[in-house]
């Protein structure tokens, strides 16, 4: 099912996320691209068991990073086997950061909503940081959700206080899709 709005939210399979307990969205900051799948929370610690096993390190999230750029870029979406394979890969790629390692700690669960956000420096350079939010809602996040999360984590993500928003302003800069930015917090 898609959704549209300031930007469009395609959900995998098009399917309702009802009985699901957790949902993974990828977001493609530089092109607005969105796409979102619902999973249960033991589909995660497989991935993460999985990820374990095979001895992930952050080198996979550039995998994820080509894979969600591709798909932004060409306009995919989750007919294309490739995209709904990367909204399981970015679910696993969450389970080796430390978003997850800090929701364990917090809250001893998984249930909610995973967000993968790829961000594209002016220089072209990629790279990925991973938001959570809580389970109250067992279902996609409607539009007026994901603009809340995707203000507070943009605006946490991009904040030069922070090593990573110091890493993309020494690239140029994010590239912030147009529907975004007026979802960004100015100082």
């Amino acid at each position: 099912m898609s959704k549209t709005g300031p930007w469009r939210v395609t959900q995998d399979s098009g399917a309702s996320g009802k009985g699901s307990d957790l949902f993974v969205y990828l977001v493609d900051i530089a092109t607005g691209w969105i796409m979102a799948g619902a999973f249960q929370a033991n589909d995660m610690e497989e991935a993460r068991m999985q990820a374990m096993q095979e001895g992930w390190d952050q080198q996979v999230w550039q995998t994820l990073v080509r894979i969600v750029r591709h798909a932004a870029t060409t306009g995919l979406d989750d007919t294309n086997p490739s995209v709904r394979e990367a909204i399981g890969l970015g679910m696993a790629c969450a389970t080796i950061s430390q978003t997850f390692k800090t929701v364990l700690e917090d809250r001893g669960a998984v249930e909610g909503h995973w967000v993968v956000m790829v961000y594209t420096a002016k220089s072209g350079a990629a790279k990925v940081q991973f938001s959570f939010g809580d389970s109250r809602r067992e279902d996609f996040l409607g539009e007026a959700d994901m603009a809340i999360v995707l203000r507070e984590s943009m605006t946490a993500h991009l904040d030069l206080g922070c090593e990573f928003g110091a890493l993309m302003a020494s690239e140029g800069g994010a590239v912030v899709a147009p529907s975004f930015q007026g979802l960004m917090r100015r100082p």
